[in-house]
């Protein structure tokens, strides 16, 4: 039977095409990642660190769900973007001792609170 625009044959993805489409893309990310620590702009250097590190979180969380494993996907988003956006002002403001005291604190609260949490579902 031949193929009509209602079935199309299977879309045949090479490793060349794989291998050219992820090297241009990390040519690139590189590039606007280097051009960003390299202009001196912190706010701009800020959202490229925030970015890269809840992406990072979303995936590992992602995986955690992948498996069926429990976790706090919610509280572990917030508590990332609170120690990212917190870690950023107090060492830019204090200095690194305050960033660290502020770190300390983010760790000890937000482990606090998913103990809390863990307590009432179990209960």
């Amino acid at each position: 039977m031949p193929a009509t625009l209602e079935q199309t044959g299977p879309n045949v993805v090479t490793r060349r095409s794989v291998f050219i489409l992820r090297f241009i893309s990390t040519v690139a990310l590189w590039s606007v990642a280097l051009l960003i620590m390299f202009s001196g702009y912190e706010i701009l250097f800020w959202v490229l660190i925030s970015a890269f590190g809840m992406i990072g979180l979303w995936e590992f969380y992602g995986m955690l769900d992948h498996k069926g494993l429990p976790n706090f996907k919610i509280t572990g988003m917030i508590c990332g973007a609170v120690m990212l956006a917190g870690s950023f002002y107090y060492f830019s403001k204090i200095g690194p001792a305050g960033s660290y005291d502020f770190e300390v604190a983010v760790l000890l609260f937000s482990a606090d609170g998913i103990r809390a949490a863990n307590v009432r579902t179990v209960a």
